[in-house]
């Protein structure tokens, strides 16, 4: 799922700079996809966890984690589609509306990677990381 998350980014991205409405087509019919590797993992995570939670609480958290990370990841392949959208879109809107609109999207990608950085931390260091102070 990473992968194909990761691929679409990459057809967003590069639809958008080289204005390739293929490539960006091409982004929009991979979100079917990353959708139902999602589904069919909550499904197994849940089953998973009800067996889990019950024997070690202490690798709960770590599945915790997991089942985290499919959500994040589909989140990103939408945002994926939205700027592959935007993208195919471009002709109708002026410049600054239009990278106003793709820094958004762009900021979202970038908030869900930060969430499955602090979940991959949590899940080797079971530290809790979210909403520390920058530091220099």
């Amino acid at each position: 799922m990473s992968t194909l998350t990761t691929r679409s980014l990459d057809h967003a991205l590069n639809g958008l700079q080289q204005r390739d409405d293929e490539t960006c087509l091409q982004t929009i019919a991979d979100e079917e996809e990353i959708n139902q590797f999602e589904k069919n993992r909550s499904t197994r995570m849940a089953s998973i966890c009800s067996s889990v939670f019950n024997r070690s609480p202490p690798i709960s958290g770590r599945v915790i984690s997991a089942m985290k990370l499919s959500p994040n990841l589909e989140r990103i392949g939408d945002e994926s589609v939205a700027l592959a959208r935007r993208a195919l879109k471009k002709r109708d809107k002026t410049l600054h509306a239009m990278n106003k609109e793709i820094a958004r999207h762009i900021e979202r990608i970038g908030d869900h990677a930060t969430n499955i950085g602090e979940d991959a931390v949590y899940a080797a260091a079971a530290e809790d990381i979210r909403h520390q102070p920058f530091v220099q």
